[in-house]
């Protein structure tokens, strides 16, 4: 129930801190897979520096790097999907869809289910 009051917080100095609130009744999870990598005393050596450098860990550049390489974003999605759309338009080996359906649609598996 939004609104209702949870509990306190206890300010490092003793005193109490404004409440906490509770949120709307969702939440979001992440699911992980656990994995495990080879890599040379180099590549770790490199990737320990750029974490402690960058206040991350060395999961989290594995993961963003990987992202980056072979996870696209929406827009070259888009641009796959477009460029994969009526990649069989030419072919004459197969029978005109429409026909098909229709044929499919003739069946009497609608009158058996009602």
């Amino acid at each position: 129930m939004p609104g209702r009051l949870l509990m306190t917080d206890q300010a490092a100095d003793g005193g109490i801190r404004k409440p906490f609130v509770d949120r709307p009744e969702w939440c979001i999870l992440y699911t992980m897979r656990r994995t495990q990598l080879y890599l040379d005393d180099e590549l770790w050596g490199t990737l320990r520096i750029r974490s402690q450098q960058a206040g991350t860990s060395v999961s989290d550049l594995v993961r963003q790097a990987v992202r980056e390489k072979y996870a696209t974003g929406p827009a070259s999605r888009q641009q796959a999907m477009r460029a994969f759309a009526g990649i069989w338009k030419d072919r004459t080996d197969l029978s005109d869809p429409e026909v098909y359906l229709r044929e499919l649609r003739k069946g009497s598996r609608l009158k058996r289910v009602r």
